[in-house]
């Protein structure tokens, strides 16, 4: 398996955002508290259903509401415009691990969205896998970096290796248009 560098990326059409959105200390607190609330609401009835993530309905700092903002402006901005259909969730879901709690394997998003991302609010070395063509390559991503990929594109997160909770953020965008048409009009083809 590759360690995947900017060119991989490339080829996998996934799109790297470097710092997309930055908060400071106290309003990560208050950020991680809502995960936490959120954590506890909702992800043992999403895990007992085989779901890796667990939904961020509760948002009091608005950060998630203003973070998923920021990636629909983006991803409209940088595709040149799309159509949204009427049943996106313009919603953050969470993945959180750490080395004592993992649930996950390979998954696309095919079946809920048409533009992919995840934004690593808090990382400590456990990156992602990304497998196309038969070709698996690993991610690294940096905290606050937001990674755009095609619906179709297979993922998993790397098994946590920190006693500190990982938390990365996922995001979808439901379109009119295809994500090839959309990765295309980008570059990605």
């Amino acid at each position: 398996m590759k360690v995947a560098d900017l060119n991989d990326l490339k080829k996998f059409q996934i799109i790297s955002v470097k710092n997309f959105y930055n908060i400071n200390d106290d309003q990560r607190i208050n950020v991680d508290k809502s995960i936490e609330k959120n954590y506890l609401e909702y992800s043992f009835f999403y895990r007992s259903k085989g779901i890796a993530n667990f939904p961020l309905k509760f948002d009091n700092t608005f950060f998630f509401s203003d973070l998923y903002k920021e990636f629909y402006n983006f991803c409209y901005k940088i595709f040149d415009g799309f159509e949204t259909l009427v049943d996106n969730q313009f919603s953050c879901w969470c993945y959180r691990s750490n080395k004592d709690d993992y649930f996950s394997g390979w998954h696309n998003h095919s079946t809920t969205s048409t533009i992919s991302a995840v934004y690593y609010y808090s990382i400590y070395n456990d990156g992602i896998y990304f497998e196309k063509d038969n070709e698996v390559i690993y991610y690294l991503p940096e905290q606050n970096e937001l990674l755009i990929f095609p619906n179709h594109l297979h993922h998993k997160p790397k098994v946590a290796t920190s006693e500190n909770l990982r938390y990365s953020i996922n995001m979808e965008i439901v379109t009119e248009e295809t994500a090839s048409t959309l990765f295309e009009r980008y570059g990605l083809p």
